[in-house]
């Protein structure tokens, strides 16, 4: 339980020291609006406070404070964080509002501000609840592994018996790459709480790194726990049998390359006699459309269709017990549009040498995953390829960089949609990207792909190999530790090497 803002509990106060009876008896109804926080009655408690702003003296942070607890609680970050930064400016030394301002900044992604306000607050109660695990956790966001780690082993030593500790340190050794010894986290939080959902879905993710699928996508159903469910009142399906002639749903459920990787089992779903229906993010809808055994397709800001059942598109690998040697891999699964095609035919030089398509930014939620733009400069400084961008230059950094190619076109203006994208990488001769949903399309076109990827990989690149099981035309090039692209580049340059010699 967090501890009263004073440093008491609640309590009525009727003789404060101050001369002046508004101020006592405003101060007093704060203590009525803290003893509603205490029962539940949190509506009322920042109603209540809300009359007071302003007539509170040196109490007035208190009041900030249990205002911002209230808009996060009901799911307005933007008014929480400014509420409590007012409360933070009133008071700095108040460890509450410190510590709800840097979650509440974690919350909404932006964990390089909540850091300095969760290590403020661990200076005033390095014993607070939640915050060892905030830091850890916003430390994780920025990728500072180790910083994640020392704060992830505090909380474990303080709180040795419960479950949430045992799984935020699986959450972190997993991003350090120690899926094995995340594992065994897991394991201890789940044999304290069995429904401890983030645990069971982080095995479930480290579980795949590992190639270990059977249980691990069973484990996997456990992150709707988190995430959520899409609210319809048709019935879900989970693999039932006799769905022939019945429409199912197939739902996107988190980002664009999630979706590019597993529409494929749209197909598998086709072959049980179901008319299948696409609902997908924005932009993806005629290039899903292209799946084999696909009826329709629909964005997530169109109308739902008429639907018997529904299934998001991330359970489907459970359903169909998929394993690696049964990974549905025939590709291309997604084809390019036609018209696009031949405006890009018509936009190319005519072919000279080998045309590469370049993807360089990964997902902003995965920063190890973007290269610098100065690490591409070997390749970019090569004569016998034409580099093509498959993203929008959008940074200073990108722009000094491309403009120093030997042969680069730059394609940003035209990059306006993601069957744009698809059109381009369907007319290259290779694509060169990180993790991103640039490699995914690739993959699904059956465009050759090389894939660079950071230390450690995203769970679905699986551990050490060079191939991948979900895109036979794909290859994988590995750093060998955190942040080594240099030698991640020098692969791909001699692999270039041998490329042009097999062409030639």
């Amino acid at each position: 339980m967090r501890h009263h803002p004073t440093g008491h509990g609640p309590r009525f106060v009727t003789g404060h020291t101050d001369t002046s009876t508004t101020l006592g008896y405003a101060q007093g109804l704060l203590e009525v609006a803290f003893a509603a926080v205490a029962s539940g009655h949190h509506a009322e408690a920042a109603a209540l406070v809300r009359m007071l702003i302003g007539q509170l003296g040196p109490r007035e942070a208190d009041a900030l404070l249990l205002l911002g607890q209230q808009q996060r609680r009901i799911g307005d970050l933007a008014g929480a964080e400014w509420l409590l930064r007012q409360a933070v400016a009133v008071n700095p030394m108040q460890a509450d509002a410190l510590m709800d301002l840097g979650e509440t900044l974690r919350l909404a992604g932006k964990p390089r501000q909540a850091v300095p306000f969760l290590e403020r607050a661990a200076a005033l109660v390095p014993d607070a609840p939640g915050l060892r695990a905030s830091l850890a956790a916003s430390y994780t966001a920025l990728e500072n592994h180790q910083e994640a780690l020392r704060w992830a082993r505090a909380e474990l030593a303080a709180n040795p018996n419960q479950p949430a500790a045992h799984g935020l340190m699986g959450d972190v050794l997993a991003r350090l790459g120690r899926a094995q010894e995340a594992i065994t986290e897991y394991d201890k939080a789940l044999a304290l709480r069995p429904e401890e959902s983030r645990a069971r879905y982080g095995r479930a993710l480290a579980r795949l790194e590992l190639g270990d699928m059977p249980g691990a996508w069973r484990d996997h159903e456990a992150r709707l726990d988190i995430l959520g469910t899409a609210p319809f009142t048709q019935p879900a399906w989970h693999g039932q049998k006799r769905i022939k002639r019945r429409r199912i749903l197939l739902y996107a459920e988190q980002g664009y390359a999630d979706t590019v990787q597993f529409v494929r089992y749209a197909t598998l779903v086709a072959t049980t006699g179901a008319t299948v229906l696409l609902r997908v993010q924005p932009d993806l809808g005629r290039l899903c459309a292209t799946v084999p055994g696909v009826s329709a397709a629909s964005e997530l800001a169109d109308p739902v269709p008429a639907f018997d059942l529904h299934c998001p598109l991330l359970s489907l690998p459970a359903i169909f017990a998929t394993s690696l040697k049964t990974i549905p891999h025939a590709v291309p699964y997604l084809t390019a549009d036609d018209f696009v095609r031949g405006q890009w035919r018509q936009a190319l030089k005519p072919w000279r040498k080998m045309r590469v398509g370049l993807a360089w930014r990964g997902a902003a939620s995965m920063l190890s995953a973007s290269i610098p733009p100065g690490a591409l400069a070997p390749l970019l400084a090569r004569t016998d390829i034409e580099c093509h961008t498959l993203q929008r230059v959008a940074s200073n950094e990108e722009q000094a960089t491309f403009a120093q190619a030997a042969d680069m076109a730059d394609h940003s203006l035209g990059l306006t949609h993601v069957d744009q994208i698809a059109g381009l990488i369907a007319e290259m001769d290779l694509v060169i990207a990180v993790d991103s949903v640039e490699a995914h399309l690739a993959g699904a076109l059956g465009v050759a792909a090389w894939v660079m990827l950071p230390h450690p990989a995203n769970w679905r690149w699986l551990r050490e190999r060079e191939d991948s099981p979900w895109y036979p035309t794909m290859r994988l090039f590995r750093q060998r530790h955190p942040g080594d692209w240099h030698s991640v580049i020098e692969q791909v340059m001699h692999n270039l090497d041998a490329w042009a010699v097999q062409r030639a």
